[in-house]
C-alpha cells in the first residue's frame, strides 16, 4: 500500500508498506487521531499522534479546501485513503500528486 508520510521541516514523501497498522504506530507512536480534513474528498486522512498535539513541535496548519485554517498537525503524519468500510487504503495517483504538490509547503 502506498501512504505519504509528512515530517516536521521536511518535504512530504511517499512510502510503500506491506502493513499500514504496523505502520501508523512505527511512524507516529502512541494513540493514532484520524482526521477528514477534506470536504471535497473524504476517503483522504491524515493519521497523528493523538498525545503529542500539544507538546511536540508543530508541522503544518490543515486548511480546508475554502482555505480556511481548521487545525495545527504537531509530530510526523501519515496520509492515505479509506475504502466504504472505514478500512485504509491506497491514495489514487491523482490524491497523491496532489498531497505531494501541497505538502511541498509549510501547510496543507
Amino acid at each position: 500500500m502506498r501512504i505519504i508520510i509528512v515530517e516536521p521541516n521536511k518535504a512530504a514523501y511517499e512510502k510503500d508498506v506491506t502493513n499500514v497498522y504496523h505502520e501508523i504506530f512505527r511512524t507516529i507512536g502512541g494513540s493514532p487521531l484520524v482526521l477528514f480534513p477534506y470536504e471535497q474528498d473524504e476517503s483522504i486522512v491524515i493519521i497523528c499522534n493523538d498525545d503529542i498535539q500539544d507538546i511536540a513541535p508543530v508541522n503544518r496548519v490543515i486548511f480546508d479546501d475554502y482555505g480556511e485554517a481548521i487545525d495545527v498537525i504537531a509530530g510526523i503524519f501519515i496520509i492515505c485513503a479509506t475504502t466504504n468500510d472505514g478500512n485504509f487504503d491506497n491514495l489514487l495517483p491523482e490524491q497523491s500528486k496532489w498531497l505531494l504538490e501541497e505538502l511541498s509547503e509549510m501547510s496543507i
